[in-house]
């Protein structure tokens, strides 16, 4: 499911001191929208996308966004359970950025715990437009998080 907020939050809110309510359209919606998500329990990694689901999301991000003009910047959101979402960002000569994280957080019971924790996932594929396919290029789980930004850095704009 996509998330139908607008890319960018308004300049200005309507937070007055004698409403006490700000009802700026992004942060009503950004409310209800993580009112229904869910915190990752004790103990549990979060159920991120496998592979080829990850290759799915940055596919539907190309098929989306190609051909835009602000294609090289456009950003997708997807729900991908209660738990946990994705983000597709476009990176340099048909890089793409998939990262999975849960937006609700974790259920921790020790601060020690925070450590163990995998808080996100993320891939970097290259499109091959010759067969229409995504190659994976890192895991952050299988290569390490620090390769892992040490290539989303050499791929950006």
């Amino acid at each position: 499911m996509v998330c139908d907020h607008p890319k960018t939050p308004p300049t200005h809110h309507n937070f007055t001191p004698e409403n006490g309510i700000d009802t700026a359209p992004y942060a009503m919606l950004r409310f209800s929208y993580m009112a229904k998500r869910k915190k990752v329990p004790i103990n549990q990694t979060p159920p991120y996308p496998t592979n080829d689901e990850a290759k799915a999301y940055a596919r539907q991000h190309k098929q989306t966004v190609d051909g835009g003009v602000y294609c090289r910047t456009a950003h997708r959101h997807f729900e991908h359970n209660q738990t946990v979402d994705v983000k597709t960002t476009w990176g340099c000569n048909g890089i793409f950025f998939v990262f999975a994280y849960p937006p609700a957080g974790f259920l921790i019971t020790h601060p020690e715990d925070v450590l163990k924790l995998q808080t996100f996932e993320g891939w970097i594929l290259e499109y091959q437009a010759a067969g229409n396919l995504f190659n994976l290029l890192v895991k952050a789980s299988r290569d390490g998080v620090d390769y892992f930004w040490q290539e989303h850095r050499r791929h950006t704009h």
